[in-house]
């Protein structure tokens, strides 16, 4: 299974785990404590790409280059580069759909200098491959480390043909839009939290049953027994 795919089904099935765990709760006498159980499985579900996906990968073949990522498969041919450069700085901007980490990430990217763009790798590893080929494509990447980063950059200008040339301090550039994006992830966020509690505290279901010496009632997070004698004016 590739990365794209792990990630794509903790995704979802952390996403399942806590509807379904919310439906019980409303629709069901489930206890709290099987509630809150379930969260934590949802949450540790969701730290699955943390140890399983490998990141960032780049295999030079005899006519192409391959760069493998979580939502990034991309197959170059060396006759559509157009031009390649190392930096050793480099901000990515904006992730508009794929993975991210606080320093790792790949997929969809938007910044002020490419404007869309593919990302993969590691803000930490000084060594960023800039690749643009045809159809006003561009690639950055590095892979594992400096070392293998700056080895994979060398044999990519052999197999290409291309010079390329290397940026050794280059300014770390602003991340555009992020306000906005900010702006609608919070709106976002806040929309769903407020979703969730209407539909836990507004939606529930609330049924009273007469039985022959007590009072049922069945709730939202309330099953509770009341017997006639215990009731008071």
């Amino acid at each position: 299974m590739n990365d794209t795919a792990k990630v794509a089904l903790t995704i979802v099935g952390t996403m399942v785990l806590l509807i379904v765990d919310m439906l019980l709760l409303i629709y069901t006498d489930m206890s709290i404590s099987l509630f809150w159980v379930i969260i934590v499985i949802a949450i540790v579900l969701s730290l699955f790409p943390l140890v399983f996906v490998r990141g960032s990968s780049a295999e030079l073949n005899l006519l192409s280059m391959k760069v493998k990522a979580p939502f990034v498969n991309l197959d170059i041919a060396y006759s559509d580069i157009q031009s390649l450069e190392l930096r050793t700085k480099f901000s990515p901007g904006v992730r508009i759909w794929g993975y991210g980490l606080i320093h790792k990430g790949s997929g969809h990217f938007d910044n002020r200098e490419f404007g869309s763009y593919t990302f993969s790798g590691d803000t930490r590893i000084p060594a960023f491959i800039v690749v643009k080929y045809t159809g006003n494509n561009v690639l950055v990447f590095n892979i594992v480390d400096e070392e293998r980063t700056r080895a994979i950059y060398e044999s990519l200008k052999n197999s290409s043909g291309k010079s390329g040339s290397e940026v050794y301090e280059g300014p770390v550039l602003p991340k555009s839009h992020r306000s906005v994006y900010v702006g609608i992830a919070a709106v976002g966020i806040i929309a769903v939290v407020a979703i969730v509690i209407f539909a836990v505290f507004g939606m529930g279901h609330v049924t009273a049953t007469l039985e022959n010496d007590h009072l049922h009632v069945d709730a939202v997070m309330v099953n509770e027994n009341i017997a006639y004698t215990d009731i008071t004016d």
